[in-house]
């Protein structure tokens, strides 16, 4: 449906431009208005939106978004990433962590751990980790702004792919501020 309207919008390039700019806005008026709750409530159950571009079934949507990990902007991260030689890294909102099974094949030596408010990917992801053979990437369930367990400078790297975008003004400066804290070398927020 949602192409199909797409489609039909492209056509009259004014309506389509009028139509986009009002979704957007819409959008940035939900977010001020309910602040970051909105996206954590779609990002932590989006699971059960069936017919999503994740997948008609519980299984393929993970499996197409760890299918996705060989996407060439996985590739940039991990070079950037690299040249800091990290021995622990944190990725917040990690999914089931594709980011991070490339980053263990580099560096398979460090302690990774990944965060994600949807619980189904991480249950998935640290399966799919197992089933790989990979044992030092760890996935936990938590959300971006909850990093309290995590000490002072406790990982070399920080970084997020694609997160920062769905975190309200509520939000995003503590998060900014907790990752600075947590971070020894370098923080990346693509």
């Amino acid at each position: 449906m949602k192409e199909k309207l797409t489609s039909f919008f492209r056509k009259f390039s004014l309506i389509h431009r009028f139509a986009k700019n009002f979704y957007w806005k819409t959008l940035g008026f939900k977010a001020k208005i309910l602040g970051t709750k909105g996206e954590e409530k779609k990002w932590g159950k989006r699971h059960l939106g069936l017919g999503s571009d994740w997948g008609e079934e519980e299984k393929d949507w993970v499996k197409s978004y760890w299918d996705f990990r060989n996407h060439p902007h996985r590739q940039i991260l991990v070079e950037k990433i690299s040249q800091y030689s990290p021995s622990t890294i944190l990725e917040i909102g990690s999914n089931c962590g594709p980011n991070l099974y490339l980053l263990s094949q580099k560096f398979p030596k460090a302690k990774m751990v990944g965060i994600d408010i949807n619980e189904e990917a991480v249950k998935i992801g640290n399966k799919l980790f197992a089933e790989s053979g990979v044992s030092n990437v760890k996935l936990l369930v938590n959300k971006a702004d909850e990093l309290e367990q995590f000490s002072n400078k406790s990982f070399d790297i920080v970084f997020t792919d694609a997160l920062l975008m769905y975190i309200g003004s509520d939000k995003i400066e503590n998060i900014l501020k907790e990752i600075l804290r947590i971070v020894k070398k370098s923080s990346s927020f693509a």
